[in-house]
Order: structure tokens, then C-alpha cells, then sequence
């Protein structure tokens, strides 16, 4: 639970600001409708109850990548039993999250699990696509960000 929280602080408030607060509410809920769809044609025979905004929250992730190409996260990353943190660029990181639960999601079909990997891959498209359609022709990110990534 608390993991798809952190993903809506770090990554929410940049593509609600991008879209605007009205319509990142109808995106929201888009995603979330377009996750649970994915989930129903790829689990449809499932018992287990989908409960979350999991989907949504990916279809958020989507959008990122297609609107803060340039953008680095600040990851936590042990060293041994000490932590530290380094910058990423935020297309690495969603794009391993993707492939992770893409992964997940095939595997699904092997196992029982009460993970909805499908609503994530279903909600990551919707957002990506989404973006791609909405995205100002010849737009690169935030000038600050492309700043410091070449100096």
C-alpha cells in the first residue's frame, strides 16, 4: 500500500501539474477504468477481488515517461547494511518497473497470485498512450532538467 503512495507523491503532482487538476481527474479515473479492463480480459476467470487504484496509479507512471523524458529519481539503494542514494533517470526506473510487472504478469498464468499485474500493465498503456496523444509536438521535459543533465 504504501509503495504505490510513494509513486503517487513522487510522480502524481508533476503530471496533475502537466495536465491541469480537472483533467488529470478524468485521466485518473480513465486509467483506472482501462487497468481493471486489462485485468478482467487477462484474469477474467479469477475469484479473487481487485481493490485498489493500483492501475490508475500506473497509468500515472505511463504518463511520466511520456511527459518527463529527461527527468532523474533519487533512488534508495543498500550498500550492504547501509543505504545510500543515487540518481536514476525516471524512464530507466518505470521502465524496469514496467518490465517487472509485465514479467510478473506472464508468470501469473503459471501460478495463483493475489497481485493484479495485468490492471498495472493495462493502466501503464492507457496512461502512455494518453500522454503520447496530449503531448505538445517537439515537447523534451522541463528545461531545468535537460539543463542539468548536460552540464
Amino acid at each position: 500500500v504504501y509503495k504505490r503512495q510513494l509513486f503517487l507523491w513522487v510522480f502524481g503532482d508533476n503530471v496533475e501539474a502537466r495536465l491541469g487538476s480537472i483533467r488529470y481527474i478524468f485521466f485518473y479515473l480513465f486509467c483506472g477504468i482501462a487497468a481493471d479492463l486489462m485485468h478482467a480480459v487477462f484474469s477474467g476467470f479469477s475469484k479473487v477481488p481487485v481493490v485498489g487504484a493500483s492501475g490508475a496509479i500506473s497509468g500515472v507512471l505511463g504518463a511520466y515517461y511520456v511527459l518527463f523524458p529527461g527527468a532523474m529519481v533519487k533512488t534508495l539503494v543498500p550498500y550492504g547494511i547501509f543505504f545510500g542514494t543515487v540518481e536514476i533517470p525516471a524512464v530507466a526506473f518505470i521502465g524496469i518497473w514496467f518490465i517487472y510487472q509485465l514479467v510478473y504478469g506472464l508468470l501469473s498464468f503459471a501460478t495463483k497470485c493475489g497481485v493484479a499485474f495485468w490492471a498495472h500493465v493495462g493502466g501503464f498503456i492507457a496512461g502512455y498512450l494518453i500522454a503520447r496523444a496530449i503531448r505538445p509536438r517537439g515537447f523534451r521535459g522541463p528545461r531545468v532538467v535537460r539543463f542539468i543533465i548536460r552540464a
